[in-house]
């Protein structure tokens, strides 16, 4: 009978442990996918400005960010339930690859778009937290007229 290793979170107070069946087998790296259909929009891109009923200003993204956002958010939520009963913990890191398919060519800043993902995989239930996002390895900005979409695959990191 094989014994049973578990190894926790060093850094932050677990939430669960992640345990496999025999000490000499090595933990097996969870993996979660989801797809966002819809063009991606970033937070940066025409900020409007708002002023408060106290007559403060603030800064609000664009129209077209915060209708992506909240699309994207749905589509998470409604992803997310393929991955219930499965073994999270606070802290845990996690590398994102987005391949993020534009309608158009043209420049795109991969950094902002990384912002909007990780803000709707978090408000989505994804993550924890978006700051456990610890890598990008893998991402890419592509085209895809017909169907423009963002392609997320979140992969669990060594604990280190």
């Amino acid at each position: 009978m094989g014994s049973s290793r578990c190894r926790n979170d060093a850094g932050a107070q677990a939430r669960n442990v992640v345990c496999s069946p025999n000490a000499t087998e090595a933990a097996v790296p969870m993996t979660l996918t989801f797809t966002v259909l819809g063009p991606p929009r970033t937070k940066s891109n025409s900020p409007r400005i708002a002023t408060s009923p106290r007559g403060k200003r603030f800064v609000l993204p664009s129209k077209a960010s915060a209708a992506w956002e909240q699309s994207a958010i749905l589509q998470i939520q409604s992803q997310v339930h393929r991955y219930r009963g499965r073994t999270f913990y606070e802290g845990q890191r996690w590398n994102c690859k987005a391949l993020i398919y534009r309608e158009r060519n043209g420049p795109g800043d991969a950094s902002n778009y990384y912002k909007a993902i990780g803000d709707a995989l978090e408000r989505g239930g994804a993550v924890a937290n978006d700051r456990f996002i610890a890598s990008w390895d893998g991402s890419d900005v592509l085209l895809d007229r017909r169907s423009p979409r963002v392609e997320i695959t979140l992969t669990e990191r060594e604990q280190g």
